[in-house]
């Protein structure tokens, strides 16, 4: 079992991998906003509604769906419940926002020891940039992403789609199963 707390594409992406290989993803969304990508075009039929995000149905395709106010404290007691008979975790929250929402490792350790906590973030979680938000175009410069895209005489290009943000989402499940592995083995 994974509980999806990512937002946007990098979170989403890794579940969505994750539940293609067999696993039941349950992704948890604030309650009145939802996820950001509910908000991103292009929009099945042209209709800029929630439900009809193509970016969010793809990658939030093959999971169930529950709203969770985890800053509440029933929300949160709901939450806990769910992480106790959790294999995974995966957030997408800047390392500040996670430890104030206490889904840091300590604090997940407490609630399930064995769980695997995957957290995707643009840099890390220490180090002077760690909390600092970012968008695809720079994740993609500083990974190297961009180096191979456009002309050599000429500035690099903007890849289609959030490429870097789809890398870190198929990375991030590479690493999950990497660690549910060794989790298994020792």
């Amino acid at each position: 079992r994974v509980l999806a707390l990512g937002r946007y594409q990098a979170g989403p992406r890794c579940g969505l991998m994750l539940s293609r290989l067999g696993a039941d993803v349950i992704k948890i969304e604030p309650p009145s906003v939802g996820d950001v990508a509910r908000r991103a075009g292009p929009f099945v039929g042209d209709d800029p509604h929630p439900e009809k995000s193509v970016p969010f149905l793809y990658n939030n395709t093959n999971k169930r769906g529950v709203t969770l106010d985890f800053g509440s404290a029933t929300g949160r007691g709901i939450l806990n419940s769910l992480l106790q008979s959790a294999d995974v975790l995966v957030e997408s929250f800047s390392p500040a926002e996670a430890e104030a929402l206490s889904l840091g490792y300590p604090d997940l350790e407490r609630v399930n020891p064995a769980l695997v906590a995957t957290s995707i973030t643009p840099f890390g979680q220490t180090g002077p940039y760690r909390d600092l938000a970012s968008t695809d175009i720079v994740t993609c410069a500083l990974s190297g992403l961009m180096y191979h895209s456009g002309d050599s005489d000429r500035e690099p290009l903007h890849n289609a789609l959030d490429q870097s943000l789809y890398v870190a989402g198929a990375n991030a499940a590479a690493a999950t199963l990497v660690a549910l592995f060794q989790r298994l083995t020792t």
